[in-house]
């Protein structure tokens, strides 16, 4: 069993190998550096961008532009001759490039100046900001291919060495190439081989009405991969900087100075990295660490190439810079004498022998991250032979642990068997233990339940005793308020009148004597509180509605047979109406005001109010002039009738035709003739007897 353990081990570790080599050779340089990393690929569209010159068929002239301008310019920023002859292309400058400005001074801009928005407001290329013109010195002119491979034409001058721009926009170059396009960008100093991203001019296509005919059109799109950016004036510390309040040849050879600074700083920074790139790369596998250590050894030629060129490129700068100095302050020149132009021509010698010591330091870098994958490539094909072998003789004890495993599976056939048969038996046993389980357990369930049953009875009943108590006392409370209500409302009908029940109508008898003078509808105003029947008549009004809130009310009037049947029926009829508006006014007293019933009570009110107040009516009167054909009375009447015909449903009046007495009785009698009733029907459902 041990033996097969160690076998599992060493197929684990195999593996790690295996996975760790696969990762080994894909190990790239351990640089970190900027210098080391690629920006995305520029990119111009453009119809006809780029142009394939035809070999000997003349000269085509070329526009130029800002990336941004507008297609059909007809003002370009500069033109081109360009001239195929035999295996290179001429070109030359037909008209001076219109370049922002200085290129050491667009630096300046871009901190001085909101970022340099009101010089470059319109030139910007798409995802390519500002920033890019930081610490860019210099003009340069580049051919373009197809396939983005550039090549530096030179530089191109904003003004001569003495200030002068007749001819410093101009070149006269050549190339190689025959079909490419062409392009002017800002760069740190005039002999760089890779471009920046900071674009200041593209020719136009050759479908532009500004280029001739004597190219043909080959491809709508500018592209190539930027110079990765190592350096800015941020990183910088100048001996003499730059200031655009200096005379013009000043700030020439301090541009000349600068630009010598950043290409020594440039090759420092590759010469820093290529000695960078001799440690470890941290991804090797760790068991390959010191093989790869003992075994690298690198050539120092091109990084004692770049040291040298480096020390000789600062010996030229400082030579500028002590000649500079006793001239910093005093005039610009302005004769062809000028004793700048040697710190000037030292200050490009320096810059370009830093130039060259940066690319000796760029081969360094590659050639030891080359050395540096070469040997971990062998190492790692030496432990892919060695891990191949013990793979082999691993396969082998392999093998022969197979056959002794199955020796060992044959031996425990039988112990399985009796392990199956033990281990049915005491499934079933388990089986029968949680059956017994479950019956205990469901009823230990019940007796819960039971005694959370009786609990909940219990409380129930306790409920419910206390809410009988409270019953009981609530209608001992009940009947206290009822009879004293009922003491209350005897007192005073007893005062006003009678009251009788049939069935579930109430009638409540009031005596007109007791209510009215003779002959008179409208409730009197008595100083005397005792005689002033009002005040009760209120009383009985609040008592029936405390009693019968939910009942219909019919006010209906009666007189005796003293005078005519018209005046009885007009009497009667506004006696029933004087007593409704008076038991509708009690009642909306102390009504709420949000009561669904009040804007009926109101409305019935007005209606009353509308006939209250009016004598009897001449149209009613036997004597009355113009008779029942006049026709104001007829207006009048019919007035009088639309009223109550509104009120018809709780107000009538009956005149003398139900007399409870006859004619003939004495006059106290008669006043059973001379009543208003109140009619009170209740809900079907209601048993009421009156107060016993």
């Amino acid at each position: 069993m041990q033996k097969l353990l160690r076998v599992v081990l060493v197929l684990i570790i195999a593996s790690a190998v295996v996975l760790a080599q696969n990762n080994g050779s894909n190990t790239q340089s351990n640089s970190s550096q900027s210098i080391s990393r690629e920006l995305a690929r520029v990119e111009i569209k453009s119809p006809g961008i780029t142009i394939s010159y035809l070999e000997r068929e003349g000269a085509t002239e070329v526009g130029f532009r800002y990336p941004n301008d507008p297609a059909n310019l007809t003002d370009p920023r500069g033109k081109v001759k360009v001239e195929r002859k035999g295996g290179y292309c001429e070109i030359d400058v037909t008209k001076d490039f219109k370049l922002p400005g200085p290129a050491g001074v667009l630096y300046e801009y871009f901190v001085n100046t909101d970022n340099g928005r009101r010089l470059y407001s319109s030139f910007d290329l798409e995802g390519l900001g500002p920033e890019r013109f930081r610490g860019k010195l210099s003009y340069v002119f580049w051919v373009v291919t197809t396939q983005g491979i550039v090549e530096n034409l030179g530089e191109v001058l904003w003004k001569d060495d003495l200030g002068i721009t007749s001819t410093a926009r101009k070149i006269d170059v050549t190339t190689r190439q025959p079909v490419f396009a062409m392009m002017v960008t800002a760069e740190p100093h005039p002999y760089v081989t890779r471009p920046s991203n900071a674009v200041v001019l593209v020719n136009y296509g050759q479908r532009s009405i500004i280029t001739n005919s004597k190219g043909v059109a080959q491809s709508d799109l500018l592209y190539y991969v930027p110079r990765p950016e190592i350096i800015t004036f941020k990183d910088l510390s100048l001996t003499y900087p730059l200031n655009s309040s200096l005379q013009y040849r000043h700030q020439q050879t301090r541009f000349a100075l600068a630009q010598a600074r950043v290409a020594i700083e440039m090759g420092d920074y590759a010469l820093a990295d290529a000695r960078k790139n001799k440690e470890i790369d941290p991804r090797t596998p760790e068991t390959l660490i010191e093989k790869l250590r003992q075994r690298t050894t690198f050539s120092v030629s091109d990084e004692l190439q770049a040291s040298d060129a480096l020390e000789e490129a600062r010996s030229h700068l400082e030579k500028a810079e002590k000649l500079y100095s006793p001239l910093a302050e005093k005039e610009n020149p302005t004769s062809s004498k000028d004793p700048l132009r040697p710190i000037v021509q030292e200050s490009r010698t320096s810059t370009q022998i830093a130039h060259e010591a940066f690319i000796y330091a760029n081969l360094a870098s590659n050639a030891i991250a080359i050395k540096q994958k070469n040997i971990l490539i062998d190492l790692l094909v030496e432990e892919d032979l060695a891990l191949k072998e013990t793979i082999r003789n691993l396969e082998r004890e392999l093998a022969d642990l197979k056959n002794t495993i199955r020796n060992l599976e044959t031996d425990n056939s039988n112990l399985r068997e009796t392990i199956r048969n033990r281990d049915a038996r005491i499934k079933e046993l388990e089986h029968q233990v949680k059956t017994l389980e479950t019956t205990i357990a469901n009823l230990r369930s019940e007796i819960s339940q039971l005694q959370a049953q009786v609990a909940s009875l219990q409380s129930q009943l306790e409920q419910l005793q206390a809410r009988l108590a409270q019953s009981e006392k609530e209608n001992a409370r009940l009947k206290n308020e009822l009879s004293r209500i009922c003491d209350e409302l005897k007192k005073v009908i007893g005062t006003l009148g009678e009251i009788e029940q049939q069935g579930n109508f109430l009638t409540v008898r009031l005596k007109s004597d007791i209510l009215f003078a003779q002959s008179e509808y409208l409730l009197p105003v008595d100083r005397d509180l005792k005689k002033d029947v009002r005040p009760r008549l209120a009383q009985l009004a609040l008592l029936l509605q405390i009693l019968f809130q939910d009942a219909r009310f019919q006010f209906i009037g009666h007189t005796d047979s003293v005078d005519t049947d018209e005046y009885n029926q007009w009497l009667s009829e506004q006696r029933a109406i004087e007593v409704m508006h008076f038991f509708f006014l009690a009642r909306l007293q102390v009504m709420d005001i949000n009561d669904p019933l009040r804007s009926e009570y109101e409305q019935k009110i007005a209606l009353a109010e509308r006939l209250l107040g009016n004598e009897f009516p001449a149209w009613k009167a036997k004597s009355a002039p113009g008779g029942l054909g006049d026709r104001k009375a007829e207006k009048q009447r019919q007035q009088r009738q639309e009223v109550l015909v509104q009120l018809s449903t709780i107000v009538e009046g009956r005149g003398e035709r139900e007399l409870r007495v006859n004619p003939e009785q004495t006059e106290t009698d008669q006043q059973l003739n001379r009543r208003v009733e109140i009619k009170i029907e209740l809900p079907q459902q209601a048993t009421f007897e009156y107060c016993k």
